[in-house]
């Protein structure tokens, strides 16, 4: 009996160093990899000192300084990994039945989570969301109904508390672009998104780089995500041309009852020159448990816009005057925005047969728009919303040119639109909109001009 119990002892104390011994082979294989990890997340941080902004001396003696206790901190933790691994050691000459140390395996788990907290100081690491939409269009001057339209990738990155970058990656109709890019200096307010409701949060700004000019209020539905249907209205697709983006520095800011911005950019509507610009709106309160998905967290807002257009002499060739307003209450979303731009250029078209210039006119011209969305989700138990809009452009002028060939000019007469529509939120980051649009009688002899059609846009968000 003596010797059969101690043959048996000799074989669980041969298991039990064999599990021990693979447990420090585990161990410090992790202990390698979390090494090797430090020394990766290390470089990554000293290339972010190199390549940020320019510091002072000071700055770059905190920032060691800071480095300095996150690797004293790392060296901690390493050494009492090291004494458990001694404790692990002393223990093969015990009771082989003694388990290992409680705790270990998901202490070396949870190694590199706190390694990361260290080094980074718990900062966010770089943030990457964007969207795409398919459309269907069913119209009288379109022959192919589907169409892949923009997929967006935004960046962001914040450096520290007060520096930060962001950009958007577009790709349009198989060409890739920079739609937006700045480097962020910022106050109170880390957020810096790419598009859309830039005002929501408190906080001041400024930005170099390339950006969306918030004029008016339809900047903020520029990404198809943020907007509520499918096409966007007169006065963004005529006086806007499609939206106003340059290249320039911005600071805007937003308070308890006031939202500025102020910009300086390159041209937006002629070939040389610069834009100066800005907006200033005013709203009572914030509302934080505001639920509507396309508004933002204030009951109303009145805002006015005002930019001009120099050559690079300092003369004024273009003024722009906006004034919109915005109500957000319970279910119904009611915006309003009207713009006025007053020309002192004309617009020169070419005669292709005479090779002689031919005076198009002055651009001055008008618009408005009036949009209701109201959230139908209590009524039909689905997450449902309808969507109508009227809007007006009234050109002072006669004629357009062509985009690509200023020898091809087409009439252009007053335009007025109506437009329906519903849209379905499939899941939160997928939606699906479909909207029916009519233009009354009234419209323009361009040859893509369509009278009135059916649209369906699918967007993903992620």
């Amino acid at each position: 009996m003596m010797v059969g119990c101690k043959k048996s002892g000799n074989i669980m104390g041969t298991h039990g160093e064999e599990v021990v011994q693979r447990q420090l082979v585990d161990a410090c294989a992790r202990i390698a990899q979390v090494i090797f990890a430090a020394l990766v997340l290390l470089s990554a941080l000293m290339c972010r000192v190199v390549y940020a902004d320019p510091v002072t001396s000071e700055e770059i003696l905190r920032e060691l300084r800071q480095m300095r206790e996150r690797i004293n901190q790392l060296e901690k933790v390493v050494e009492s990994q090291q004494e458990e691994i001694s404790e692990l050691k002393e223990a093969q000459g015990s009771a082989p039945s003694d388990p290992a140390p409680e705790g270990l395996e998901t202490r070396l788990e949870s190694f590199k989570d706190e390694l990361l907290d260290i080094v980074a100081g718990e900062q966010s690491p770089l943030e990457i969301s964007g969207f795409f939409d398919v459309t269907a269009q069913y119209t009288n001057e379109r022959d192919n109904p589907f169409e892949f339209g923009v997929l967006e990738l935004d960046l962001e990155y914040p450096f520290n508390e007060h520096y930060s970058i962001s950009a958007a990656l577009v790709w349009d109709d198989g060409t890739s672009d920079v739609g937006f890019g700045v480097v962020d200096y910022h106050w109170f307010d880390d957020n810096v998104p790419a598009r859309g409701r830039i005002f929501d949060e408190p906080g001041f700004h400024i930005q170099a780089g390339r950006f969306d000019l918030p004029f008016g209020v339809d900047y903020q539905y520029f990404a198809s995500p943020d907007r509520p249907n499918v096409s966007a209205p007169l006065t963004t697709e005529r006086i806007q041309a499609g939206g106003y983006g340059s290249d320039g520095i911005r600071l805007y800011g937003s308070g308890k009852m006031f939202d500025y911005a102020l910009y300086v950019t390159d041209t937006l509507y002629w070939d040389d020159g610069v834009t100066v610009g800005g907006r200033l709106a005013f709203f009572p309160s914030r509302d934080p448990y505001q639920l509507h998905r396309f508004g933002s967290n204030r009951f109303i807002e009145v805002g006015a816009s005002y930019l001009q257009d120099m050559d690079r002499n300092g003369d004024v060739l273009d003024r722009v005057y906006g004034l919109d307003f915005t109500l957000d209450y319970g279910i119904f979303l009611f915006v309003a925005e009207w713009m006025l731009r007053e020309s002192d250029n004309e617009l020169w078209g070419r005669d292709a047969d005479l090779d002689i210039g031919i005076n198009l006119g002055e651009r001055d011209e008008s618009g408005f728009h009036i949009t209701l969305v109201t959230d139908i989700e209590g009524f039909v138990k689905r997450p449902m919303y309808v969507f109508t809009r009227f809007d007006s452009w009234d050109p002072d002028y006669n004629f357009v040119l062509d985009e690509e060939d200023d020898t091809a000019f087409y009439r252009v007469h007053n335009t007025r639109r109506l437009t329906v529509g519903l849209g379905y939120n499939l899941t939160e980051n997928i939606g699906l909109k479909i909207e029916y649009f009519d233009h009354l009688g009234t419209g323009t002899e361009e040859p893509d001009f369509n009278d009135r059609g059916v649209i369906a846009q699918l967007v993903a968000s992620f």
